[in-house]
C-alpha cells in the first residue's frame, strides 16, 4: 500500500515570485518532470502518479503540493487539464504546518479554485495581488487538511463506516476505496476519534446492539442489524463486550427498566 508522505506549506512570508501558473492540458500518455520551485496542482482527471518515489492515485478535485526538485511522474489514461502554480518561497520553520503530497480538500475544494484563479488572473499584470493571493491559499490548503478543526476527510470516511455498520463489509475494501493506504488513514482516525478503526465498528455495533436487546426483536434480526449475521459471532462480541450473553443482557435490561416492546 502507498504510504502518503507530508510535506511543510511555508507560510510565514509572503511567497514569490511566482513562476508558473495557469490551467494546463495533460496527456493521455506518460510524463516525467522535476522543477526547482514549490508546485501546487488542482486536478480535474484521474491519473497514476507518482511523486519523489510515492506511488498513488488522484482523482477529480484532488490537490498535490511539493517541496522544489522533488520528481515527479504521471500517466494519463484520457486527456484533462489542471490548475497548477510554481513559485518560490523562503524555507519553511521548523514547527511549519504540514499537508499530505496528495489530498482531497473536501469543502475547501471551492476556495482553492478561487484563490488558484485569482493567482493565474493576476500574476503578470498585478504580481503583487497575485502573491498575496498565493499565500492565502496556502493557509487555506492548512485548514483544508484540518489544523485545528476535523478533517474533511476523515469525516467522510466515518459517513462511509456509518453506513455500513449494518452490513458485514471489509475495512480494508473501503479503505481502498478512498485510495490512501490504511496506516495513513488509521492515524487521522484515532487522531480524529481517539480509537482505531476496527474498535469504532465494534463500539458503535454493540451500542446498537445494546439498544435492540432492549426490545423483544429476535437476536437473529438484532445480530443481521449490527452487521455480524453469525450468531456464534455475535455472541461472542456481546459476552466481550458486557460480560453477558445477548440474553442474559437482555434479561438484565429488562430487570433494570431498560425493555419494551417494539411498536
Amino acid at each position: 500500500m502507498v504510504n502518503i508522505p507530508t510535506t511543510p506549506l511555508p507560510l510565514q512570508d509572503r511567497p514569490g515570485p511566482i513562476q508558473l501558473t495557469g490551467v494546463l492540458p495533460v496527456g493521455p500518455g506518460e510524463f516525467r518532470w522535476q522543477v526547482p520551485h514549490w508546485a501546487m496542482l488542482l486536478v480535474h482527471y484521474d491519473a497514476e502518479l507518482e511523486l519523489g518515489g510515492h506511488r498513488l492515485t488522484v482523482t477529480p478535485g484532488m490537490v498535490t503540493f511539493v517541496e522544489p526538485y522533488v520528481r515527479k511522474w504521471c500517466r494519463y489514461e484520457r486527456p484533462g487539464s489542471h490548475h497548477l502554480v510554481h513559485f518560490d518561497a523562503p524555507a519553511p520553520t521548523e514547527d511549519a504546518p504540514t499537508v499530505p503530497i496528495a489530498f482531497d480538500p473536501g469543502p475547501y475544494g471551492p476556495a482553492v479554485l478561487e484563490r488558484l484563479q485569482t493567482v493565474g488572473r493576476t500574476a503578470r499584470t498585478d504580481p503583487d495581488r497575485a502573491a498575496i493571493a498565493l499565500w492565502d491559499l496556502l493557509y487555506v490548503l492548512r485548514d483544508a487538511h484540518g489544523i485545528g478543526r476535523p478533517l474533511p476527510l476523515i469525516d467522510r470516511f466515518t459517513d462511509a463506516l456509518d453506513e455500513r455498520l449494518h452490513t458485514a463489509f471489509s475495512i480494508g475494501d473501503l479503505v481502498r476505496e478512498f485510495n490512501y493506504s490504511h496506516t495513513y488513514l488509521l492515524g487521522l482516525f484515532r487522531e480524529r476519534h481517539g480509537e482505531t478503526i476496527v474498535g469504532y465498528v465494534r463500539r458503535r455495533r454493540m451500542e446498537g446492539a445494546k439498544a435492540m436487546l432492549a426490545t423483544d426483536l429476535p437476536i437473529t434480526t438484532i445480530a443481521a442489524q449490527v452487521g455480524i449475521p453469525d450468531l456464534q459471532a455475535f455472541n461472542k462480541t456481546v459476552r466481550q463486550t458486557f460480560g453477558y450473553s445477548p440474553r442474559a443482557l437482555r434479561e438484565q435490561l429488562w430487570r433494570d427498566g431498560s425493555g419494551g416492546r417494539v411498536a
